[in-house]
């Protein structure tokens, strides 16, 4: 994210994403049809006296996957658990990403 947004942070980056084009990349990557999202976080967060904006952001970035990830659900784009199974994910679809590859 740009610098200004997240000064707090290991790696700034001048001219970063603006919070509101991370909240369109996040709705546009759960939105989509064939998408399976495995996991979300969000990290380099170092500790700044004064102000809690980097913080402050990536709560209001965490808070945006989690509604994504809950709208996606609404809207039947991700399996519940299986039951009986321990709680194991059932598979969405199979990819095709690696086939014809060489091992």
């Amino acid at each position: 994210m740009d610098g200004p947004l997240v000064p707090a942070t290991g790696t700034p980056v001048p001219g970063g994403l603006s919070f509101w084009h991370a909240v369109q990349a996040i709705e546009a990557v759960f939105s989509a049809p064939k998408a399976t999202v495995i996991s979300a976080d969000v990290n380099e967060i170092a500790r700044q006296d004064g102000t809690p904006l980097t913080q402050f952001t990536a709560a209001m970035v965490a808070t945006k996957i989690v509604g994504a990830h809950v709208s996606a659900r609404r809207a039947g784009r991700w399996e519940k658990a299986a039951e009986g199974r321990g709680g194991d994910r059932a598979p969405m679809h199979r990819h095709t990403f690696t086939q014809g590859t060489p091992n």
